[in-house]
C-alpha cells in the first residue's frame, strides 16, 4: 500500500495592514495564469532536523491571493477597470550550513478592462531573497503580501505618470476643426468663399469624350493630429476642400458667367458635403482606442456621399442647361453655405 502523500505546508497571507488609494484605476479582477494554480514552490522544514532535509511542498491558492489583492486596494468604481494577471508566484528555499536561503520570484501584468478586451498596459517582475537560521522560521507569508504589494505600488506610480497622456488610457476624445488655407498660386485651390473660381482656373485639357462645356473636379481630405492632455483624445482635423487647375477643363469660346456658376457650384457642394463631414464627427461617441476608424469610415461615407450629390446636380439641371433647376440649386447651395457661416 503506498504511502499517504504529505499535505503541503499552506502559506497564509496576512491581513493587509494599510490600503491603496489610487485615483485614477481601481482592481476589476484579479485573474492566475501560473501553470500549478495551488503550488507555489518548496520550503525548508522549521527546526533543527540534523542530516539531509527534505523539501516541502508550500501551498496558496487564488482565492486567498485574490482576496489579498482586492483588499489592499480602495476601490472606486468610477475609475479605469484594471485587470491584474498573476504569471508566477513563487517560493524556493535551500539549506547551507545551517541557514536557510529563500528567494521568491514576483511576475505580474496589469491590463486595461474595454469592453471587448483587455489592453496591456505593463509589467511587473522582481526576485526577493532572504536567509534566515533554520532554527527560526521566517514569515513566508509576509515576504509574499511584501511583494504583491510592492507589484501594485509600482503600478499606482506607473499610473500616477501615466494616466494624463498615455492614449492606451484615455477616457473620451474631442475633435477641433480647422479649414486647411494654402496660397492660391499653385495648382491645387482650397475652397475659400471669398475666392471664387475663374475661368483662368480651367487649366486641363477639354474632355474629347464629353459633349459638356466644362467640368471641374473637386474632392475633400483631412490631415489629422492627435495627443492625449488630461486623459482626453484631443484631436485636431484640418479639412480640404480642393480641387487641381489641370483637372479642370473648359471648352474653347466659353466664357459666360452662368456657365462659370454651375462650376462654381459643384465646388460650393463639395464644401457643404465636408460641412456634413464635420457633422457626421460631432455625432459619433468616439472610443479613444478606435478613434482613427470611425474618422475614416466617416469620411468614406461622405466621399459616397459627396460622389452622389454631384451626380444629382448634374442630373437635375442637366449640366446647366435647366435654368429653372440650376437657380432652385443656386439657392439651396446658398442656404447650406449661409447656415453652415460660410458663406454670408
Amino acid at each position: 500500500m503506498a504511502a499517504a502523500q504529505p499535505k503541503p505546508f499552506v502559506i497564509q497571507l496576512p491581513q493587509p495592514q494599510t490600503a491603496i488609494k489610487p485615483t485614477t484605476y481601481y482592481i476589476d479582477d484579479v485573474v492566475d495564469a501560473r501553470t500549478d494554480k495551488f503550488i507555489i514552490g518548496k520550503l525548508i522544514p522549521a527546526g533543527n532536523t540534523g542530516g539531509g532535509v527534505k523539501l516541502i511542498d508550500a501551498a496558496c491558492s487564488t482565492t486567498d491571493i485574490k482576496q489579498f489583492v482586492l483588499k489592499s486596494v480602495n476601490n472606486d468604481q468610477h475609475l479605469r477597470p484594471i485587470i491584474i494577471t498573476l504569471h508566477n508566484l513563487s517560493v524556493n528555499e535551500q539549506l547551507s550550513n545551517g541557514t536557510v536561503k529563500g528567494e521568491i520570484r514576483t511576475d505580474l501584468s496589469f491590463g486595461l478592462k474595454r469592453d471587448y478586451d483587455t489592453v496591456k498596459l505593463t509589467d511587473y517582475s522582481t526576485v526577493t531573497r532572504f536567509q534566515h537560521p533554520q532554527v527560526r522560521p521566517q514569515n513566508v507569508g509576509a515576504l509574499l503580501a511584501g511583494t504583491i504589494n510592492d507589484g501594485m505600488a509600482y503600478f499606482s506610480d506607473w499610473m500616477a505618470g501615466q494616466a494624463n497622456h498615455n492614449i492606451k488610457l484615455a477616457k473620451a476624445v474631442e475633435i477641433v476643426f480647422e479649414d486647411y488655407q494654402d496660397k492660391q498660386d499653385g495648382d491645387t485651390i482650397y475652397y475659400n468663399a471669398r475666392r471664387p473660381l475663374t475661368w483662368a482656373d480651367f487649366k486641363g485639357r477639354p474632355s474629347g469624350n464629353s459633349n459638356h462645356l466644362a467640368e471641374v473636379f473637386s474632392s475633400i481630405g483631412y490631415d489629422e493630429h492627435a495627443e492625449v492632455k488630461a486623459g482626453i483624445v484631443k484631436v485636431t482635423i484640418n479639412l480640404k476642400t480642393w480641387l487641381a487647375k489641370s483637372a479642370c477643363w473648359v471648352s474653347d469660346g466659353v466664357t459666360g458667367s452662368y456657365e462659370l456658376n454651375h462650376e462654381q457650384r459643384h465646388f460650393d457642394l463639395t464644401r457643404i458635403v465636408a460641412e456634413n463631414f464635420k457633422k457626421r464627427l460631432d455625432a459619433i461617441r468616439m472610443s479613444p482606442q478606435n478613434f482613427e476608424g470611425e474618422i475614416n469610415v466617416a469620411y468614406l461615407d461622405c466621399l459616397r456621399e459627396m460622389n452622389d450629390l454631384q451626380k444629382r446636380y448634374d442630373d437635375e439641371t442637366s449640366h446647366s442647361r435647366n435654368r429653372q433647376k440650376q437657380q432652385e440649386w443656386n439657392k439651396y447651395i446658398d442656404d447650406q453655405l449661409s447656415a453652415a457661416g460660410i458663406k454670408k
